[in-house]
């Protein structure tokens, strides 16, 4: 009975230890909960719903999270519009019978969704082919679309409008963030729509005293500025948006934002480096050192730019991709330094999700697809597909990635018929046309 007590003791505390541990790294997905949640609100606001479904104890969550909102979470306030699609046994079990328990969701979403509503489809492995089935329905019909997911998103990942990603495998952990997130949710929805709440997470945690920079209250434009206050010793000026209020955005002082410029919630800016009129940034994005973004450059949220980058008016950056160290994009094919060339400027659009290696270089006028993986020194001189690993110079296709960004055991010359599964996350793709993958 000693020994048995003994390990049932170190199997607490090795849970309790992998919990702490998967919830110190879930600080990634605040930017992303946060965008969910102001697509939840909008729909509100118009008479829309937040629709919730998924499997087994996903199920349970969703029938949870729906009836925080109808009821109340933390404050007293009118019900809100929140469906879990697991409770109708009837329809369950007829369209099962029916038709195939595969439809269960998007045959309920077809009945009771309507353009503008969220739904969200919660499934630890995001793999569940029935909550796929349903987003699928769901964004036919003109619904926003999100996921609960674990590590790496599964095929629901690439499907979905707000994808979060719970940073573990193991299914116990995922669901205890499942749960975590679902209650965080209701509590921005709540204090968004509650008159007299606070508002939701507008003071940033980490955040030190304003240092006394400027900015322009016209245009929202920040310009760097010594302290007033010779006691503030942070490396890192807060600034603060004149068109979102306070959005916790950091700019060494070191670095120039011009006027017009828009930066996401979150957004880092450290030494050096230079953001031009126009450009716009998106949510949680990490700017490194001595990084040059060109006017009306458009990135996504999510992206990693690391040291010594420079982003030309014309490239296209998508959410959650990372630009390696010293990575090159060009912006014409045939420069000459006595040849106006501005007017011939050729569009790079790289996917989301994509990772870019150091010092490799970009040739413009061609797309990094969604998920690929340029290796580090590669020169990409045509375009890359979706999922590609290419390395060398000029660069060709050596393999293929999950999204998670683990080698998959695929040749590089594909074949119909193909099948593999990430060793990591688990999620599984098969090869399409011949040349091909995706997720299934």
């Amino acid at each position: 009975m000693e020994k048995s007590n003994s390990s049932l003791g170190r199997a607490y505390r090795d849970a309790l230890d992998n919990h702490r541990m998967l919830f110190a790294s879930m600080d990634s997905l605040e930017a992303r909960l946060v965008a969910l949640a102001k697509s939840v609100v909008k729909a509100l606001e118009v008479g829309g719903k937040l629709i919730f479904f998924g499997n087994g104890g996903s199920a349970a969550d969703a029938q949870h999270l729906a009836a925080e909102l109808v009821n109340r979470f933390v404050f007293d306030r009118r019900a809100l519009a929140g469906l879990a699609l697991t409770t109708d046994t009837s329809s369950l079990t007829a369209i099962a019978n029916d038709s195939s328990y595969d439809h269960v969701f998007a045959r309920q979403l077809e009945a009771l969704g309507r353009p503008g509503d969220v739904a969200l489809g919660i499934s630890t492995s995001g793999n569940s082919s029935n909550v796929i089935q349903g987003i699928r329905r769901a964004s036919d019909m003109g619904m926003i679309t999100a996921a609960f997911t674990g590590q790496g998103g599964g095929a629901l990942g690439e499907l979905v409008d707000h994808l979060i990603a719970i940073p573990s495998s193991d299914t116990g952990r995922i669901q205890e963030g499942h749960i975590f997130v679902g209650h965080l949710l209701c509590e921005m929805i709540e204090r968004s729509m509650v008159d007299g709440a606070p508002a939701p997470f507008s003071e940033d945690r980490d955040a030190p005293k304003r240092s006394g920079g400027k900015r322009s209250s016209r245009t929202g434009a920040f310009s760097p500025a010594e302290s007033k206050d010779a006691s503030d010793k942070s490396p890192i000026r807060r600034v603060i948006s004149a068109d979102e209020g306070d959005e916790g955005v950091f700019v060494h002082e070191s670095s120039y934002v011009d006027e017009g410029v828009v930066l996401g919630r979150r957004t880092k800016v450290w030494h050096f480096s230079h953001i031009q009129s126009g450009a716009r940034l998106g949510e949680g994005c990490v700017v490194g050192q001595n990084v040059n973004i060109g006017p009306r450059v458009v990135i996504g949220s999510g992206v990693k730019i690391q040291n010594n980058v420079s982003v030309y008016q014309g490239v296209i950056v998508e959410d959650d991709v990372f630009l390696g160290p010293s990575m090159v994009f060009t912006n014409v094919v045939n420069p000459r330094s006595h040849v106006n060339r501005k007017a011939e400027f050729k569009e790079t659009k790289v996917g989301r999700g994509a990772t870019i290696g150091a010092n490799a270089t970009i040739v413009c006028g061609h797309s990094i697809g969604r998920f690929a993986f340029v290796g580090a020194g590669a020169v990409v001189t045509h375009s890359v597909p979706d999922h590609a690993l290419v390395l060398g110079n000029p660069a060709r296709i050596a393999g293929w990635m999950c999204r998670c960004g683990t080698r998959l055991d695929l040749p590089a010359d594909l074949c119909e018929g193909l099948r593999a599964r990430c060793p990591a996350c688990r999620s599984s793709y098969a090869v399409r046309d011949g040349k091909r993958i995706e997720a299934v």
